[in-house]
């Protein structure tokens, strides 16, 4: 009967610091991926971080509970995360599958090894430390892949990595949430592409094109009517690209921004005679070829069309 009260009594102790010991893993687990993405790598740290979880894992193990995967729930998006830096991390993600499988089967191994009664602790010790092991093995891999990230154009801002040590340091097991909204005053990763006073980079008819209160400004009126009239930026060769920009367009007419276009096509569309009569002939140098967003506040217009 006393061997019974006091079993009851170790079973009550267990529950009741199993939720302690939980939350301290986790804790554990989490130092281990943001020693990871630290920089400079403290390679000391990062043993320490994995020892950690080891101790976490024992304890865990010792109150009759495990401590199992990551519950896999996303835990937030990576705040202005740019298609590079999708793309970095994905790569990278998968990359270091191998490693948390492997990391996956020791932590299986440890709560099959807990559940054995009478516990045998030689197991679980054994079991521990495959799981340090393989900690750090993943830690070492994310330190290495996270560097070449941060020396690339993909690099992360400081809160864009405070935001993956909360999603575990990869998009493994993350589900799918919308990304915050572009703030257009966040230049992080952006070339600008206006110096707001000039025009340098930009070329056009400088009878419709200007610049005024640190904004371009294009402008046609009935007695200096543009037609088709564009303004190409000529200082850099795109490719993947994310473009922020504020439009104003007033009046009846429109405005639209060219994107993956070229000049110096033939140039089919009609052209009004009062517009030949105020530009002159057609100048294919300022007449653009490709897809366009159009910007028509008082007309119903495709949102995405070629332009010719």
């Amino acid at each position: 009967m006393l061997k019974s009260v006091l079993f009851t009594a170790c079973a009550v102790l267990a529950l009741a610091q199993e939720p302690q010991l939980i939350a301290k893993l986790a804790a554990a687990r989490a130092n281990l991926t943001a020693t990871a993405l630290s920089d400079p790598l403290n390679d000391v740290a990062l043993e320490a971080a994995a020892a950690a979880i080891a101790n976490a894992e024992l304890a865990l193990s010792g109150a009759g509970a495990v401590g199992g995967s990551p519950d896999g729930v996303s835990r937030g998006t990576i705040p202005n995360i740019r298609e590079a830096q999708v793309t970095a991390i994905t790569r990278m993600t998968t990359d270091l599958m191998p490693l948390t499988r492997t990391l996956a089967v020791a932590r299986s191994s440890l709560a099959e090894a807990a559940r054995v009664r009478p516990q045998d602790d030689a197991a679980i010790k054994k079991h521990v430390e495959e799981i340090r092991i393989a900690e750090l093995a993943v830690a070492r891999a994310r330190a290495a892949a996270f560097t070449k990230i941060q020396a690339s154009p993909a690099r992360l801002t400081p809160p864009q990595i405070e935001a993956l040590v909360a999603m575990g340091g990869s998009f493994e097991g993350v589900r799918f949430t919308q990304p915050e909204p572009l703030r257009f005053s966040d230049h992080e990763g952006y070339v600008s592409l206006f110096d707001g006073v000039s025009l340098k980079g930009w070329d056009g008819n400088a009878k419709f094109w200007r610049v005024e209160g640190g904004a371009i400004v294009g402008e046609s009126t009935p007695k200096n009517p543009s037609g088709n009239s564009y303004l190409v930026y000529r200082a850099l060769e795109a490719r993947d690209f994310t473009l922020k920009f504020e439009i104003k367009v007033e009046g009846t007419g429109g405005s639209g921004f060219q994107y993956r276009s070229k000049t110096g096509a033939p140039w089919l569309a009609g052209i009004p005679a009062n517009v030949t009569a105020n530009v002159g002939p057609v100048n294919l140098n300022w007449m653009m070829t490709g897809p366009q967003a159009d910007f028509w506040p008082g007309a119903e217009h495709g949102c995405f069309q070629p332009s010719r």
